[in-house]
C-alpha cells in the first residue's frame, strides 16, 4: 500500500517537472532562496530555543541532565576508588 502510494507521488511529481511553469519556477532565485530559508528555520528555532533554555537553567541555578550525568560519573568514580582502598 505504501509503495503505491509513494509511486503515485513520484509519477504525479515528474509530471509535474515536465510542466515549463513549474520549471520557471524551479529555476526562479526567490524559489531558491525561499527553500534555504525553509530548511535552515528548523535549525534557527532549535538554536534559540536552547539559547533561551541555558538562559534561564543558569538563571534559576538548575541543575540539568548534563550536570546530573556528571554527577553520577563523579560518585560511581568515587564509590569505585572507596571499594578498592577497603579490599586493599
Amino acid at each position: 500500500m505504501f509503495n503505491e502510494m509513494k509511486e503515485k507521488v513520484v509519477n504525479a511529481g515528474m509530471g509535474l517537472m515536465k510542466s515549463p511553469m513549474i520549471g520557471k519556477v524551479l529555476e526562479s532565485e526567490k524559489f531558491g532562496a525561499l527553500v534555504e530559508k525553509a530548511v535552515t528555520l528548523p535549525f534557527k528555532v532549535t538554536n534559540a530555543v536552547m539559547t533561551q533554555r541555558d538562559k534561564v537553567v543558569a538563571l534559576l541555578d538548575l541543575a540539568t541532565q548534563r550536570d546530573l550525568d556528571d554527577l553520577r560519573r563523579g560518585l560511581s568514580r568515587m564509590e569505585s576508588a572507596l571499594d578498592e582502598m577497603r579490599n586493599k
